[in-house]
């Protein structure tokens, strides 16, 4: 009995593992907001040279951030792609270190940060 009731746990703990989604948004645009940030996630603008999406392998969006609460004194911005089946992040953009005095004052200034595709 011992045995049939752990096995029925491990089973329980494995098969939800089995299932896999693609984060894709039902309408956009899609915005999120807390006492501080407020992030949009809309269609990506279409050009040369901007990707694509393709059905069935990835998607396409745009990003804008913008800052709504207190000024701040330095500000880093990451993205990371949805990898199934992995734990390691891949990075799609980012606004390195060096760069992040000057990012806060333009977001405390109103100015938001876009990422077109």
């Amino acid at each position: 009995m011992r045995l049939f009731i752990c096995a029925l746990c491990l089973l329980g703990l494995i098969v939800p593992s089995f299932e896999t989604k693609a984060l894709t948004f039902e309408q956009l645009p899609v915005k999120q907001a807390s006492k501080q940030w407020e992030v949009q996630i809309g269609k990506a603008e279409a050009g040369n040279g901007m990707a694509k999406p393709e059905k069935g392998a990835f998607h396409t969006y745009a990003v804008e951030i913008k800052n709504i609460g207190h000024d701040v004194a330095s500000a880093e911005i990451f993205l990371y792609r949805n990898e199934p089946n992995s734990s390691t992040k891949f990075s799609l953009w980012n606004i390195p270190h060096e760069n992040a005095v000057s990012l806060a004052k333009s977001l405390n200034d109103g100015s938001p940060v876009k990422h077109r595709n």
